[in-house]
Formats: structure tokens, C-alpha cells, sequence
């Protein structure tokens, strides 16, 4: 029913400005651009203390394995 789906979608958007916005693959890749140490585990630790819930450590893992 259009009415429940409608409703649906006002509570994700009510939702979704609460949630932590994600950093995109483009964000992502300038934080490792950026750092001084690209070694692997500098990378996941530098993510993991300043973007913790911000970031899909495993999308950082990819990237920075490229």
C-alpha cells in the first residue's frame, strides 16, 4: 500500500539525519594520501582512532591494499 510505503520512507529520512554519514571511497582515498605512513597497519589504525563509526574499515582495507 502506497500510504505504508510512503510512511516508511518519512521514517528513513527522519532516521538518516541521525545516523553518522560515511565517508565516501573519494574521502577515503584522500586520508591516505594524506598520511605520512601508508604502511597497512598505520593506515587501519589512523582510520580505526579518528573516523571509528564513520568509515567501512573493510572499504578502507581494499583501498588501501589497491
Amino acid at each position: 500500500n502506497s500510504a505504508q510505503v510512503e510512511e516508511i520512507n518519512n521514517q528513513k529520512a527522519i532516521l538518516e539525519k541521525y545516523l553518522p554519514q560515511m565517508m565516501s571511497e573519494e574521502e577515503i582515498r584522500n586520508v591516505i594520501a594524506g598520511l605520512e605512513d601508508k604502511s597497512m597497519p598505520s593506515i587501519m589504525k589512523h582510520f580505526k582512532a579518528n573516523f571509528a563509526g564513520k568509515v567501512d574499515m573493510q572499504l578502507v582495507n581494499n583501498i588501501a591494499r589497491g
